[in-house]
């Protein structure tokens, strides 16, 4: 069997990954441990919204996260409303749906909630 998690997710987690400080909401199972800095892949790439001749163009930005470095009983299907600061902009977001990728990974998409 292939460990997906160190070979893949640990190495992408190195290179492409940020420090975020995440904030689980208070519904949400691992809340009382409060929050905590994890390495993350942070991506507020463009997407279209419509269609694309009306020139309708949003921000989508997502955390990739690998579910190996949250505290047990996390649920990514449980994480609307949690928040996370990305640390080297101070922006934070609050998480609207998280999916989990079947490899030991999650995506979780935000919406931008302040900025610094």
């Amino acid at each position: 069997m292939v460990d997906f998690d160190a070979l893949v997710l640990g190495p992408n987690m190195q290179v492409f990954g940020t420090l975020v400080t995440y904030e689980p909401a208070l519904s949400s199972p691992v809340a009382a441990g409060g929050s905590f800095d994890v390495t993350a892949i942070f991506d507020d790439g463009f997407t279209t919204a419509g269609e694309f001749d009306q020139g309708v163009i949003t921000s989508s930005p997502r955390l990739g996260i690998q579910l190996s470095k949250f505290p047990a009983g996390f649920d990514p299907k449980l994480a609307q409303g949690d928040r996370f600061t990305v640390r080297k902009t101070g922006r934070t977001y609050v998480v609207k749906l998280g999916m989990p990728d079947g490899q030991g990974g999650a995506r979780l998409d935000a919406n931008l909630l302040r900025q610094p």
